[in-house]
């Protein structure tokens, strides 16, 4: 269910926590009733509201999603309707579904047996948004654009969207859980477009994303303070600066690339990260988000299959977007690793897939959940995705700077840009926004029409330095899969790295 209204000042939620108690336990008895061995329920009342520089929209919206299982058949039943009647009536035709199933499909591995779990959590912030006005909102949006005042030529794109969600999560073993989480959905990027940039094209556009500013869990108070301000006015006088190279074409070829932490983060989270999806490693998603080139697992975890410079795992905590105590199962969250030193050491699983992984690896004892089955709405069942996925700094590694005095004849790569892989996540393309040729350890020139060619396991293993702690930086990822199929984002956070001969080619067309 969805409305909008006109913000004068901000309503409170539709639905009180004991409210989405009370319809996750009547979705749980409707099911139990109707038949179901085993029901799990998801029901969230969520607001959001994003005004930037003027006073925006409240958009409030409920789901509930219901998840059963009779005779070890599973399916899945959802509503918008925020009544006892709605998630009764989910709840039975779930149950009618899933015993439908059992006469014409094989039915699907056990759930991973997760201990019972119940309790509330509440982001930790100082300032609620929802409780500081919409002038006051509008107010300090304003205060960002005009940092770029004196900036005349600059396009600027920014702002903060927030988003409040109260998420029930209810199983018939006896598992209930409350969470109420405040999210900042904020990005700046100061940048020029068209006959703005000095090579006059109008098809030429490009910005510099503000490192501090990406998707965080956090309350108003991470808009405030004028060190922010401080960090905008520096990246738009750095974006002056790497206006002013000329510009030229790419020459093709094999050419050593530095990647600041932000396109370092870009490229793994949509190279990698899909292929460590249990859900695509089974098979499961392959009509769908795809299969993994990191399959069959046996012959995959436990050896090294990238560069030993390649570390990095899941962190769920806070600030980072998505930060929860529990996941969309009811499973307490806690960091784990996914590839250490160049191995992969786990995959991304939830109580659905991790039996199929068991059963891969020959083991007669299900594996632990990690509890890394989130769903962006509640109307769709829990996938396999991380909160935040963190790739490790080298403590002793080189500045951003340096990196780029170690090339002689290279590219260096700044910003986040499209990715586009194959069905395995085997290989793919990825066009840049900002590129710079650099020689002699120098930027020379700006660079046009550059697409880069790559196999995803030899551009791992080509990675031959890694930044120091200060180099890295956020960015937004998404990831899909579910049912019914949905995208799902989340935050990397990535150092500066160095690839060693990554294949450059042209990405100009001629009409």
């Amino acid at each position: 269910m969805r409305s909008r209204v006109a913000v004068g000042s901000f309503a409170p939620p539709l639905l009180g926590a004991e409210t989405l108690r009370h319809l996750a336990r009547t979705a749980i008895e409707a099911a139990v009733h109707a038949g179901a061995e085993f029901a799990d329920v998801r029901v969230s009342d969520r607001r959001q509201y994003g005004g930037g520089d003027e006073r925006g929209d409240l958009l409030f919206t409920y789901g509930c999603g219901v998840r059963v299982r009779v005779h070890g058949h599973e399916a899945f039943g959802a509503t918008a309707e925020a009544t006892p009647d709605g998630v009764i009536r989910a709840a039975r035709s779930a149950v009618a579904t899933a015993r439908a199933l059992a006469a014409v499909s094989l039915p699907p591995w056990p759930l991973v047996p997760v201990p019972v779990t119940t309790g509330e959590w509440t982001t930790p912030l100082q300032i609620d948004p929802f409780t500081v006005s919409p002038d006051d909102h509008a107010f300090v949006g304003t205060g960002y654009r005009r940092t770029y005042g004196q900036y005349q030529d600059f396009l600027f794109q920014g702002g903060f969207t927030w988003v409040q969600e109260t998420r029930v999560v209810a199983s018939s073993e006896g598992t209930l859980v409350t969470q109420h989480a405040t999210r900042c959905l904020s990005g700046f990027e100061p940048g020029f477009l068209g006959s703005r940039v000095r090579s006059g094209d109008p098809s030429d556009n490009f910005g510099l994303q503000v490192p501090a500013y990406s998707w965080s869990t956090a309350g108003f108070e991470a808009t405030l303070g004028s060190a922010n301000h401080d960090l905008l006015e520096a990246t738009a006088v750095e974006l002056t600066e790497l206006l002013a190279y000329p510009v030229g074409a790419a020459e093709v070829g094999r050419r050593d690339v530095v990647l600041d932490g932000i396109a370092t983060g870009s490229v793994l989270g949509t190279t990698l990260l899909p292929t460590l999806q249990l859900s695509r490693v089974l098979g499961d998603e392959q009509d769908a988000g795809g299969t993994s080139m990191l399959a069959p697992p046996e012959d995959i975890l436990g050896h090294q299959i990238f560069s030993p410079r390649l570390t990095f795992g899941v962190d769920p905590g806070m600030p980072h977007y998505g930060a929860a105590r529990w996941d969309d199962e009811g499973v307490a969250t806690t960091a784990f690793p996914l590839v250490e030193r160049g191995a992969v050491v786990n995959y991304l699983g939830t109580r659905a897939t991790l039996p199929g992984l068991a059963e891969s690896m020959h083991q007669s004892t299900l594996l632990v959940s990690p509890g890394a089955a989130f769903t962006p709405e509640v109307m769709t069942l829990p996938s396999s995705r991380p909160g935040t996925v963190t790739m490790q700094a080298d403590a002793a590694g080189p500045s951003f700077a340096e990196l780029i005095q170690r090339l002689d004849d290279g590219i260096v790569l700044r910003n986040e840009f499209s990715t586009h892989a194959d069905q395995q996540g085997a290989s793919g393309i990825f066009r840049p926004r900002l590129a710079f040729e650099v020689r002699h350890g120098k930027i020379v020139r700006r660079l046009k029409w550059l697409r880069v060619e790559f196999a995803t396991k030899k551009l791992w293993t080509s990675l031959a330095a890694v930044g120091n702690a200060t180099t890295m930086q956020p960015s937004v990822s998404v990831t899909y899969g579910g049912l019914p199929w949905n995208l799902s984002y989340y935050t990397t956070l990535a150092p500066a790295t160095l690839f060693q001969q990554v294949n450059i080619a042209s990405n100009h067309v001629e009409i």
